[in-house]
Formats: C-alpha cells, structure tokens, sequence
C-alpha cells in the first residue's frame, strides 16, 4: 500500500481530514472551491486535453511522476466532487484509478424538474467497479446545496443510474461496527457502497469526522484483501 497516491478534492486540507488516506502514500490535497475562481468544476474542466484525457495534465499540475504513481485514490469533499467526477469521465483516465470516497461530494444539477442527475463520471466509475479491483464509496447528507439537489437525492440517483446499466439491484448494506454515527441506509453492489446519513451528521463533518474512519475501516482492509488474494 506504500506505493499509492492519495488526493483530496475540494475546500479541504490534509490536517481535516487526518486519517483517510493509505498507510505510506503520498498524500496531498488539490484544494478548490465551487465558487472559485476557477471552481473545482472549472480546474478540471481546463485539464482536458485534445482526446479528453484530464490525468495527464493534473499530474503536471500537481508536480507528480506518472511513473512513480502507483496506485491513486481520490478523496472528495463538498465541490471537489465536482473535478473527481470530471477526472472519471475518461476510460484511460478512470482505469489509473484504484478507488475514489466521497464525503459529502456527490454534487450535481436537475436532469429535470425535481429529478438529480447522476453525474457520469461517477457512475461510469461505479460500473468499473461491480466485479473489478476498484472500489466506489459515497456517504451523503441532505444538507441544501444552494438551488441544486442534495448529496442524499444525488447519492439516490447514482444508485437508480447505476441498476439500470448494469441490470443488477443494490442490497441493504452494514457499515463495518467502528464506523459512527450510523447511516440512515446504505446500500451495496459489487465494491460500490453508497451510505445515505440524512441530517445524523452535518456536511463539513463528513470530512473532518467521517472520512478516516470510512477510508480505515472500509479501504485499508479492501486492499489488504486485494493484496493477499494476489499473493
């Protein structure tokens, strides 16, 4: 697990988010805001190249070896969901990707009046994950998004989007017992856990309290597992 490389999206240090990453990577956090200028949205956006690629150019940004990469997690909070689900869009930008945990990062506009879009990269991602050696791991709030849905409605559509491309149907799913306070309702599919905490938890505290326990009781021992069974 030393070999991976960890970076947090959105209006987050490292410090607010002690704890979720992976024993001996390199960690750094890729700080923007949705209201920024540019927004997190709008960085991303500007990464992409002539084939559509975005990873390539973040990397140059951030000063990291592509070569010396391993394996990369992003971690999102608030509008950094905005630039990971931009950074997915890409087949050869997602398959560099080994696992991405959102907290509280799901944002997204209306498909229509009162019906959240799934935001693509997301989803496309969550495919990749069914039955690979990725892993998608989304909690959400119902905490108001300014004019846009709530991360609950999103995490909602993800779900439905998701179980009508794959034919496949989320189960109810029990987060690992260390992991406090617990969600309203989470669900599962293949490595895709979505857990829904309504109002339990306000949205900054799925960064600065959520997020460690998420990325060590659930990631850490993902790879762990990963790691024996290729042994």
């Amino acid at each position: 697990m030393s070999n991976s490389t960890v970076l947090w999206f959105g209006p987050v240090n490292l410090a607010q988010v002690k704890g979720a990453t992976v024993p001996g990577a390199r960690a750094r956090a890729v700080i923007c805001t949705g209201n920024g200028s540019p927004s997190c949205g709008q960085m991303a956006d500007a990464l992409e190249d002539g084939d559509g690629l975005r990873l390539p150019a973040l990397l140059q940004r951030e000063g990291l070896d592509e070569a010396s990469l391993g394996e990369l997690v992003y971690g999102a909070f608030s509008a950094g969901g905005s630039a990971v689900k931009r950074l997915l869009m890409h087949e050869e930008d997602r398959a560099r990707v080994r696992a991405v945990l959102l907290a509280d990062a799901t944002y997204t506009d209306w498909a229509a009046p009162g019906a959240p879009l799934a935001p693509e990269g997301f989803v496309r991602f969550c495919i990749d994950a069914l039955d690979g050696d990725k892993l998608f791991v989304a909690t959400a709030s119902s905490a108001p998004n300014k004019s846009l849905p709530s991360g609950r409605e999103t995490l909602s559509a993800i779900r439905k989007e998701v179980e009508t491309r794959s034919g496949m149907t989320f189960g109810p799913y029990e987060l690992p017992a260390r992991i406090c306070p617990r969600p309203v309702r989470a669900f599962r599919l293949g490595n895709v856990i979505l857990a829904d905490y309504g109002a339990k938890m306000l949205h900054a505290a799925h960064a600065t309290a959520l997020a460690a326990p998420i990325w060590q009781e659930i990631l850490v021992p993902w790879l762990v597992e990963c790691e024996a069974h290729v042994v």
